[in-house]
């Protein structure tokens, strides 16, 4: 049986629910950018006939087919989705965290796996 990769925005909505430390928000933030990536993902196998290759460049490579899809919001939301990871998985120091960007890491993921049906 396959993962459902939205179970990873399930558990960042629970992190984000409790007592919040930096490494936890962190965390939540890049969950909820996996679990909208891989239903990204799974929606361009379904959708657009894209096969996995787990290039490097597979990430960029999804929003663009998306967005050549006429999905431009969805591309859009991935790719602002993407930019909250990569400071939280990469910066020593991470501006609102808690009181922007977890917030609106949830609410994109959510836009982003609500809005493609797989």
């Amino acid at each position: 049986m396959a993962f459902d990769w939205s179970e990873y925005l399930d558990l960042a909505k629970v992190w984000a629910a409790g007592a919040l430390t930096e490494a936890v928000a962190r965390s939540a933030v890049s969950r909820a950018y996996y679990a909208a990536y891989h239903h990204a993902l799974s929606y361009s196998e379904t959708h657009l006939g894209h096969m996995r290759q787990g290039m490097a460049d597979e990430h960029r490579w999804i929003r663009d087919k998306i967005e050549d899809s006429g999905r431009n919001n969805v591309a859009d939301w991935l790719d602002k989705l993407r930019q909250h990871r990569n400071k939280c998985d990469y910066q020593d120091e991470v501006r609102d965290l808690e009181t922007c960007m977890l917030p609106d890491a949830l609410d994109l993921a959510e836009a982003v796996i609500s809005s493609l049906i797989v």
